[in-house]
């Protein structure tokens, strides 16, 4: 009895820290927090060592930072800086380059994660804005909702998609074909609902300012959220992008043919990953530790910490306390499903959706393939809701706050929560009614 009440001080103080990491008095990033968690659970006997050490899931840890070294050589062959230089020279107006933008977000973090998408899309869309002279705030916000909804169409779209399908064992296809059509779905409504709220800034016949693509290839010069103190010029490396395109396109079908292959997708990811930089250590003056360095750590050492606090929350018996089991499991009715997509947008929006995710996830049959794919779609189509719902959000804000743009938490709510109320409804009739 010691040990659950332990495991439930240390769990409720770590989703406090990472909930609520803004407040001055507390300086713990997200990571951290985590971190502390765990080391908490180790500390107070609530966890072994060993025990703590068999938590982690080192498949989810091989696909996400796989595919994040794949996404980096991409970032630095100038990839998302030429996506935006295209956009510009085929918008007209300002409504058709924010579609645009949606649809491209949209369509990347399906194919790669959504939180790198952001990271390296946010600075180069303000650019062009600036340069366009029209106001980037929509366009950052069409970007992220649109990045969150597209994500849930793959299990590479998102860190909470990669636990999942690896923690029910749903291949890539299965989740693909039940997701996708969601995915469709909410964007197209997304931009109808978005374009309507926005109207008075997208509903123009022209740019303030005549669009100047060839201007916009400079945007490789922004300042790096590594390292605030230099700016260093990325030079694209355009040669190496054919042979990256095809390895990115040869990493999807892999996904795709994993089950037939016997390959898990953790695997595949990695494979991608390294292959990506030793072309590009090989043919380009690009060094493997500047490589290395795009991965985002503190996203793998946030799941590290999160598997040992759920681990010890599990071992300690407290979910069994709780007794919240029953109400997903073993039931075939579908009002299962309104329920649980409810308590999860309400959790991502509280803890944000990776640590609601892991959390509902003890709760969950691994056979229960409908319950994990609607705990997959609702957790990242809550994170449009508030700043806080999803990384993505909070990597688009502080990035663009860094080059001068403040997003404003209380409007993006009240923009966030019409759009992911109707995606969450979308959802559910998917679901309930095909």
């Amino acid at each position: 009895m010691d040990s659950l009440y332990l495991a439930l001080a240390v769990f409720l103080i770590t989703y406090f820290l990472i909930s609520f990491r803004r407040i001055p008095v507390i300086k713990l990033s997200r990571s951290s927090a985590a971190l502390f968690g765990a080391f908490l659970m180790v500390a107070l006997g609530i966890l072994s060592m060993q025990r703590a050490w068999e938590a982690l899931d080192i498949e989810v840890i091989m696909l996400l930072s796989g595919m994040m070294l794949l996404v980096g050589t991409l970032q630095s062959c100038g990839m998302f800086e030429i996506i935006c230089v295209t956009m510009v020279r085929l918008s007209s107006t300002p409504l058709r380059f924010f579609l645009l933008i949606m649809t491209v977000s949209a369509i990347l973090s399906a194919l790669v994660l959504n939180d790198a998408v952001v990271l390296l899309f946010t600075p180069v869309i303000i650019e062009a804005c600036i340069r366009l002279r029209v106001n980037p705030v929509p366009y950052l916000i069409g970007e992220v909702m649109a990045a969150n909804i597209g994500s849930v169409a793959t299990v590479v779209g998102n860190p909470q998609n990669a636990f999942i399908a690896t923690r029910a064992e749903i291949g890539f296809l299965d989740f693909s074909v039940n997701l996708v059509p969601v995915a469709v779905l909410c964007l197209l409504a997304s931009m109808m609902l978005l374009v309507f709220i926005f109207r008075r800034d997208l509903w123009r016949v022209s740019f303030p300012s005549a669009p100047d693509p060839d201007g916009l290839m400079t945007l490789h010069q922004v300042r790096q959220v590594e390292n605030q103190n230099s700016c260093r010029r990325l030079i694209p490396r355009k040669r190496l992008l054919p042979l990256l395109a095809v390895l990115t396109l040869g990493t999807v079908m892999a996904f795709a043919f994993s089950n037939q292959m016997g390959v898990p997708l953790s695997h595949i990811a990695f494979i991608s990953g390294a292959a990506a930089v030793i072309l590009s250590v090989s043919l380009t003056d690009l060094k493997p530790r500047e490589l290395v360095d795009r991965v985002d750590w503190s996203i793998i050492l946030f799941f590290l910490g999160l598997f040992v606090v759920i681990q010890g929350v599990t071992d300690s018996g407290l979910l069994s306390a709780f007794q919240v089991s029953p109400i997903f499991g073993g039931g075939e009715s579908v009002l299962d499903l309104p329920g649980l997509t409810m308590l999860s947008a309400v959790l991502s929006n509280l803890f944000s959706n990776v640590p609601s995710v892991m959390l509902l996830a003890e709760m969950i049959p691994v056979g229960e393939t409908e319950l994990w794919l609607i705990l997959a779609a609702s957790s990242t189509l809550a994170g449009n809701a508030t700043l806080l719902g999803s990384a993505a959000n909070i990597i688009m804000a502080e990035r663009a706050e860094r080059l001068g743009q403040e997003i404003d938490f209380w409007r993006f709510m009240l923009i966030g929560l019409p759009v992911t109320a109707m995606n969450l409804v979308i959802c559910i009739l998917i679901f309930t009614v095909f």
